[in-house]
């Protein structure tokens, strides 16, 4: 059983804003120091009360429009970044950061053509100016177009190779292109260059996760789990112990997670899927129970409840399980629905419900008529229910499937011997044995044939044969002392 595979959003790296210089006006230098000053000290929501009161008496100031677009994006107001710093790009139309700031007002009240067009706009003005490549990049990233992000974020590091962000967002698009291999190698990049970022390890870890590398992926993701811990920073740390054999840590992580509230259903269904590794069934269907008490969507946490409750001999309700799996794939079909109604037909068989698991074997053959296994099982169900012509139709479609199958020669020799022909039954059971030395049934059977054929001697001898290959086998041993007991033919 394979642990959940991963479905984490990776974080995108926020966007690059450009702080103008100040032109030295006489008649407003102490108040624009003044605002200046407030913003150097921390006091942003200051500093742009102080620049709104000087665009009150300056509103064609260059400097003070800039500036207080740029503070604006600094508080979030968007909306209102937008108006000054389009003033301030008609006064200063060749300003590269003026530009750079407007273009990221654009892109953050969702304006994706009017920024890119804007950022466009200070390339021709500067073609390697970094900024402007790099938000580029995020437009792109915005809209979807992963190539295009990939190719401007790439431009991006031909400038300066040492950003972070960069190496992060192209790692993001790159995994959206399904680059997870290339993606990580940027991750790794970032983290490197800023170690304190849980975000980066977070992302790498997951990069190498899904690219094969689990023993790479742990010391990242134990950083960000050092730094930030959360429920896909755990559920991937615990994946990549028990990808590279370290059993305990993967269940202690998960345990501690649990321990901590991070309450997610990946945590619980990854706990399942260790417990059911170790064969602790009980566990593994506790930890299903609250996987599927915080998603009852989560299907596959379902269909291991089942396996966990089927494998604590709970047949019914992983019964009621697994017929809830198969409603939920029957619109996917494929490999996983069919192994859900093999699951479903094993399940009501074993609680009893062997009328109900007939019509579902007959499904599965229907759609793959190759499975021996399972047309054995639909044909010793018919026997049970004394449909003959169904029983021996199976029986003989898994004779010509494989001549040397046991079971169903067996089954054609029982089906022979009901009809009392006993010839043909003791050479289906013959041929039976042949097939496989060890099946016990069998050699009991053709004792039992011989028996009603009044070669009792011989039959004896099957008995034995079959209480060698099984000293427990009651039915066997019960015919061997009935056999004994008849003078001349018992010692």
């Amino acid at each position: 059983m394979k642990m959940n595979k991963l479905l984490c959003t990776l974080s995108v790296a926020g966007t690059l804003l450009c702080m103008g210089a100040l032109a030295q006006g006489q008649d407003f230098q102490g108040q624009l120091d003044a605002a200046v000053r407030l913003y150097q000290d921390g006091n942003v929501s200051g500093s742009a009360s102080a620049f709104e009161a000087l665009r009150q008496t300056a509103p064609e100031n260059p400097d003070v429009n800039s500036w207080l677009g740029f503070l604006y994006l600094k508080l979030d107001r968007n909306n209102e970044a937008v108006a000054p710093l389009e003033k301030a790009v008609g006064l200063m139309p060749s300003g590269l950061d003026v530009l750079n700031n407007l273009g990221s007002a654009y892109m953050a009240t969702g304006q994706y053509d009017r920024a890119d067009d804007t950022f466009r706009r200070a390339l021709a003005v500067k073609p390697d100016f970094f900024d402007a490549h790099y938000n580029m990049g995020n437009v792109a990233q915005k809209r979807g177009d992963h190539d295009a992000a990939i190719d401007i974020y790439r431009k991006a590091l031909a400038i300066n190779d040492n950003d972070p962000f960069v190496h992060n967002n192209l790692g993001v698009s790159l995994t959206a292109k399904g680059m997870d291999a290339d993606a990580a190698r940027h991750f790794v990049r970032a983290a490197e260059l800023r170690p304190e970022r849980a975000l980066f390890h977070q992302n790498a870890g997951l990069a190498l996760l899904r690219s094969g590398n689990a023993a790479g992926a742990i010391p990242h993701l134990e950083a960000a789990d050092r730094m930030d811990s959360n429920a896909d920073v755990v559920v991937a740390l615990a994946q990549a112990y028990s990808d590279t054999g370290q059993t305990e840590k993967a269940m202690a992580a998960l345990q501690r997670a649990g321990s901590a509230g991070l309450s997610n259903a990946g945590i619980f269904y990854n706990e399942g899927v260790m417990h059911a590794n170790a064969g602790h069934w009980a566990e593994a269907v506790e930890a299903n129970r609250k996987a599927l008490a915080l998603n009852e969507n989560n299907i596959d946490a379902r269909n291991n409840l089942g396996i966990a409750l089927y494998n604590s001999g709970q047949f019914g309700e992983a019964a009621d399980q697994f017929s809830r799996v198969v409603s939920a794939w029957t619109d996917t079909g494929g490999d996983r629905l069919q192994q859900a109604r093999v699951n479903l037909a094993a399940a009501r068989a074993r609680s009893g419900q062997v009328s109900a698991a007939i019509p579902v074997w007959k499904s599965i053959l229907h759609a793959d008529s190759k499975r021996i296994d399972i047309r054995m099982n639909l044909a010793n169900a018919l026997y049970r229910a004394g449909d003959v012509d169904g029983e021996g139709f199976h029986y003989r479609t898994a004779i010509k499937q494989d001549a040397n199958n046991s079971d169903a020669l067996m089954g054609l020799g029982m089906l022979d011997y009901r009809k009392n022909l006993l010839l043909q039954a003791e050479n289906h059971f013959r041929m039976s044995v042949r097939a496989n030395r060890s099946n016990v049934v069998a050699w009991n059977n053709l004792g039992l044939t011989l028996e009603r054929m009044n070669r009792k001697k011989e039959a004896r001898y099957m008995m034995q044969q079959a209480l060698a290959l099984d000293p427990n086998y009651a039915e066997a041993k019960k015919n061997l002392d009935r056999l004994n007991a008849i003078p001349g033919v018992g010692r």
